[in-house]
């Protein structure tokens, strides 16, 4: 399972500019691992070093017991969080980037 999004207007965007992606994707297979699905939404924000990702994703994997190998559904939920930093950004510790409720 490959998800790709464009997030290239947001390179040369003012500080501060987002985007938001929805996800909602169909059962994949990816080796011995079954998702039912992928739900929820991503925020990417342009921020001095590069972008800041954030968002909740929910999904329920198919699995097999391992007492009794029956089929199994797991619910999963992943909280992301991730500064993506574009070449050539200085690091800059001290500064801490905070996102508002209303995105501002």
């Amino acid at each position: 399972m490959t998800l790709v999004y464009d997030v290239t207007a947001l390179l040369k965007a003012p500080l501060g500019k987002s985007l938001t992606l929805e996800i909602d994707t169909g059962r994949e297979v990816l080796d011995d691992l079954e998702v039912e699905y992928l739900r929820g939404s991503v925020r990417v924000l342009r921020v001095e070093s590069g972008l800041f990702v954030e968002g909740t994703i929910e999904s329920q994997l198919r699995l097999e017991c391992v007492r009794c190998l029956d089929p199994l559904a797991f619910p999963v939920t992943l909280e992301l969080a991730e500064l993506f930093r574009m070449p050539g950004a200085d690091v800059r510790p001290d500064v801490i980037y905070a996102v508002s409720e209303d995105g501002e």
